[in-house]
């Protein structure tokens, strides 16, 4: 293995992955709280939070950024973004129907 540069502290704070893609009707709450189920060993904290917004990039687009109001009217109840947090509050994990990080 090759020499790896050693640092006081760490250039790096974040480091974040995460996948979006089409809403998937069928992860609702109770569904979310069984994903939490089989990571709540190492995160034993959970929070709610409102869903976020879809986004789509466009790789080699650049425009200004925009601000605008976004309105949408549900048939259903919102399912809950959920972040599950280990016993320091440095890690998690995020579920939600659009979402996983």
């Amino acid at each position: 293995m090759p020499n790896l540069p050693s640092y006081a502290t760490s250039p790096v704070v974040e480091v974040a992955a995460g996948v979006q893609f089409e809403k998937i009707e069928w992860l609702i709450a109770p569904r979310i709280g069984e994903v939490w189920e089989k990571f709540k060993h190492e995160f034993p904290s959970v929070e709610q939070h409102a869903p976020l917004a879809p986004v789509v990039e466009k790789l080699g687009l650049r425009r200004p950024v925009q601000q605008r109001l976004n309105v949408s009217v549900e048939n259903s109840a919102i399912t809950p973004r959920a972040w599950m947090l280990n016993s320091q509050g440095s890690e998690l994990i995020q579920s939600h129907q659009r979402c996983q990080s």
